[in-house]
């Protein structure tokens, strides 16, 4: 069993079809309007749900267990482990929200048409799916902590790149921006799934996903609501640098657990 591979495959196929929803979507609008776009989303909504009704789970599988686990395969609270890893996952979404959140008006500040926005979101998507499958191979390997440390950093480095544009135009440092964010959103959406979902059994895996996602999307609410503040506030700028902050904080904490699993386990006390 590779599950690196599996939920690489899994989430490739998933920004493969980001990226086709993403040009399909500007190419609906531009063409016969809003509404048509969401009675096509629909379509394929409906089309999904069909599509899963006959998926069943397969058995579970004895991963072993990481950092921030105890032998019942669950997130504990007392783990330094644990909260570095949920404080990473909260850091990581609520900069991925915020800058997300505004990168269609980021690209409009630029001059450019609004139509660029899916189309580069699209390429970035179409990277991310070809890369996620090697990213899940690289996991099964070589581990996945040192993929998701380079997550955070690789996205500072984009934040540092968008701080850089300057004209209307799409210059190569879009472009190149744009690429290293498929890296660094794949190699995050990879590898912290598998930390999350490969942590225990049958019986304690959707505890811990649920957990996963509840930090998950405490990140996307507080990046959703401080986004436009801090644009309206200091400009897109300091939205961007107070974003690749918190991608290479959360890369520090994702850093600590590794060397927590370096050290290995703590000796027990009486």
């Amino acid at each position: 069993v590779k599950p690196g591979r599996r939920l690489g495959t899994y989430r490739g196929f998933g920004s493969v079809a980001f990226a086709a929803g993403a040009f399909a979507s500007g190419f609906i609008v531009d063409r016969w309007g809003v509404q048509q776009a969401y009675v096509f989303a629909s379509g394929v909504y409906l089309l999904a749900g069909l599509c899963s009704l006959p998926v069943r789970e397969a058995p579970a599988s004895g991963a072993a267990d990481p950092p921030g686990a105890e032998a019942d395969g669950r997130f504990h609270w007392r783990h330094a482990a644990t909260l570095a890893f949920l404080g990473g996952v909260a850091l990581w979404s609520t900069a991925h929200s915020a800058q997300a959140s505004m990168f269609p008006n980021f690209i409009t500040h630029l001059g450019l048409p609004e139509a660029a926005s899916s189309w580069l979101w699209g390429g970035a998507a179409l990277v991310e799916g070809l890369l996620m499958p090697a990213i899940g191979m690289l996991a099964d390997a070589f581990g996945s902590l040192a993929l998701l440390v380079s997550s955070g950093l690789s996205l500072g480095l984009v934040m540092a790149g968008y701080l850089g544009l300057r004209g209307a135009q799409i210059s190569p440092l879009l472009l190149g921006a744009q690429l290293a964010r498929g890296w660094g959103f794949a190699s995050y959406t990879v590898t912290s799934l598998m930390h999350a979902a490969l942590l225990g059994d049958r019986r304690t895996r959707a505890g811990n996903v649920g957990i996963y996602s509840a930090a998950m999307s405490t990140g996307n609410i507080m990046g959703l609501a401080a986004g436009g503040q801090l644009v309206q506030e200091r400009g897109f700028g300091f939205l961007f640098a107070c974003c690749a902050a918190c991608y290479v904080a959360s890369s520090l904490l994702f850093w600590s657990m590794q060397r927590k699993a370096a050290r290995g386990p703590a000796p027990a006390s009486d």
